[in-house]
């Protein structure tokens, strides 16, 4: 599956999510597939599910080789959520967002 690019806003939350999403395609995708296969069946859910299932698919499978493997900080779930929400606009209703506090 070809992911959609990731779509940043002017925070600068945002900003370490470009630097992250540039650095590891691979979770990118990942978050993108899985929120496309929830929202196939759901019509809200969790950002945070997303995340624990990348965790788990890449602790179970294949997907990343040993020397390229990355962590999933927390503080990245609600930036990839929204990036998700601005490239699949059809889909922006899956995860809803409170107010940012800060950058």
């Amino acid at each position: 599956m070809t992911a959609r690019a990731y779509i940043p806003d002017d925070s600068e939350a945002s900003e370490r999510a470009v630097k992250f999403v540039r650095e590891h395609p691979d979770a990118w995708r990942l978050f993108c597939r899985f929120s496309l296969e929830l929202a196939a069946h759901r019509r809200h859910a969790g950002a945070k599910a997303v995340m624990e299932r990348i965790r788990w698919e890449c602790a179970t499978t294949a997907h990343t080789r040993r020397d390229r493997v990355w962590k999933l900080n927390n503080n990245l779930v609600s930036e990839l959520a929204r990036g998700f929400s601005r490239a699949y606009p059809e889909h922006a209703s899956l995860f809803t967002f409170r107010r940012r506090r800060n950058g």
